[in-house]
């Protein structure tokens, strides 16, 4: 049976079996975000049916989220190299105990979390939340920039290429309709 084999290769279980990077019980635990946002995802499209606007309830918490991790690569930063000093080789790693062993996952939560951030900024009307939105962006792009790796680089240009592209057909169509 194919998942007894899979279950053997796991290793036992055991106290080190989430803690130590070198227990196979690893990728159990990096996996486990995944398959949470894909079971999440048909309730998230349902919601957008029902109410538009829970969508922007949607932005909002990715756009908390994307400021308490800018501000905790910040005073990382602030604390260990100078805010300005990018000569050094130290890599931000924020909140992500992870990224200790190489992970990439600071880098991936940046560059999920800028578009909305982005998306905020169009939607405000008033000048505030324009600029508020505006300051929460860059210092997602600093955060970004301080992990000091290209997939961020390339992953943040695609999102806004798409973002930009989708502005723009959604501004088609609000003139042609």
């Amino acid at each position: 049976f194919p998942y007894s084999t899979l279950f053997r290769s796991l290793g036992a279980l055991d106290a080190n079996s989430f803690t130590s990077p070198y227990s196979g019980w690893q990728a159990v635990w990096a996996g486990k975000g995944f398959f949470t946002a894909v079971l999440l995802a048909p309730f998230l499209w349902r919601a957008a049916r029902a109410n538009p606007a829970a969508l922007l309830l949607l932005a909002y918490g990715m756009a908390a989220g994307l400021l308490l991790c800018g501000l905790v690569v910040l005073w990382e930063r602030f604390l260990f190299t100078g805010l300005l000093n990018f000569n050094t080789e130290y890599r931000a790693i924020g909140a992500f105990g992870t990224m200790r062993t190489g992970g990439a996952h600071l880098d991936a939560y940046l560059a999920t979390a800028l578009p909305f951030a982005i998306v905020i900024f169009f939607l405000h009307r008033n000048l505030k939340g324009a600029i508020a939105a505006l300051l929460l962006a860059l210092i997602g792009l600093y955060g970004t920039y301080v992990t000091f790796s290209r997939g961020p680089y390339l992953a943040v240009l695609a999102a806004a290429i798409v973002l930009g592209g989708g502005l723009l057909l959604a501004m088609r169509q609000r003139e042609g309709g």
